[in-house]
C-alpha cells in the first residue's frame, strides 16, 4: 500500500509588506510611502529601523473609514 503525502495548505501571514500592501490598497507604493510619512495612511508598524509592516486588519480598517483615519 503507497502512502499519500499530503501537503499542507500555505500559512498565510495577516502582515504586509509595503508593496503588498500597496496592492491591496489599489494604491502605488509612492502613494503609500508619501501617506505614511504624512501621518495620513493606514497604521503601520515598524520592525527595527528600516522594515515596515502592515497587518491586514490594519487596512481594512482604513478602507472602511473611506482613508480618512490617520496613523
Amino acid at each position: 500500500m503507497t502512502e499519500r503525502l499530503r501537503a499542507d495548505p500555505p500559512i498565510l501571514s495577516p502582515w504586509f509588506a509595503p508593496d503588498d500592501a500597496a496592492t491591496y490598497l489599489g494604491l502605488s507604493v509612492r502613494g503609500l510611502e508619501d501617506m505614511r510619512a504624512k501621518g495620513t495612511g493606514p497604521r503601520f508598524h515598524k520592525v527595527g529601523a528600516r522594515v515596515v509592516r502592515y497587518h491586514r486588519d490594519d487596512l481594512d480598517a482604513w478602507l472602511r473609514s473611506d482613508g480618512e483615519e490617520h496613523g
